[in-house]
């Protein structure tokens, strides 16, 4: 590329810093400070989403855990019935059914 062919860029890159240096010193100060305080506010509300994801992780875990004791035990008790059947026979139901 030559020089005449950045002659346009360069006259909108000049336009654009006459355009950024025609911005009151106050509101660029008022720009600078919401843009800090957004970004304080996303950090605040990614930190709190990750720590709930992690809770929510330990959780399912914890529950998963949970299910895996509960079906044992379940399994236990069919196997335990099953030979019990076997062994006596018919077992008796409770009255009324």
């Amino acid at each position: 590329m030559t020089t005449m062919d950045l002659g346009p860029y360069l006259a909108g890159l000049e336009a654009r810093s006459n355009a950024a240096r025609s911005v009151s010193p106050d509101a660029l100060l008022v720009a600078i400070v919401a843009s800090a305080v957004l970004i304080a506010l996303l950090f605040i509300a990614w930190r709190r989403a990750a720590r709930r994801a992690r809770l929510a992780t330990q959780a399912a875990a914890q529950l998963e855990s949970d299910l895996a004791i509960a079906r044992s035990s379940l399994e236990d008790e069919v196997k335990w019935r099953i030979g019990a059947e076997k062994f006596a026979g018919q077992p008796k139901r409770p009255p009324g059914h």
